[in-house]
């Protein structure tokens, strides 16, 4: 996940995490943070969050190239959902809808429902890759 966004996840309740694809996946994730952030990037996700009376997280407090933390996929809004039908989803998992963009970027955007957000102790280092991907069980015993 890009910052500021992981950072929102991990304090400040960002529940909803906005994807071009919709995973079918349901379960247990690791949050893992992306390895760079340009300056446009994170100035136009501070935007947003102001946007919705939250006040995003210092640039010196973001995390980067490992993972941080953990979350449960429970559900997913559609990028075609109206706003009354991405309400429904959000308030059954009482996530808050304000975080669903369903156009970020130029593109159509699923959101993808987290709940039981932990983090870790520590980041663990660790190359990333786009979508979700597998991590050997042996990489967490450094956390």
């Amino acid at each position: 996940m890009k910052e500021p966004w992981l950072s929102a996840v991990l304090r400040l309740g960002k529940t909803v995490e906005n994807r071009s694809w919709a995973p079918s996946y349901r379960g247990r994730i690791l949050l893992h943070a992306s390895s760079t952030m340009e300056e446009a990037y994170y100035s136009e996700a501070c935007a947003i969050m102001f946007g919705i009376d939250v006040c995003p997280p210092p640039r010196a407090e973001l995390f980067f190239g490992g993972i941080v933390g953990a979350a449960d996929i429970v559900d997913v809004i559609p990028k075609t959902a109206t706003a009354d039908e991405a309400r429904a989803v959000a308030d059954r998992w009482g996530a808050d809808v304000r975080w669903w963009m369903p156009v970020f970027g130029g593109k159509g955007q699923n959101g993808i429902i987290l709940r039981n957000v932990t983090v870790l102790p520590r980041l663990v280092p660790y190359r990333g890759q786009m979508s979700l991907f597998e991590v050997p069980d042996d990489v967490l015993s450094a956390a």
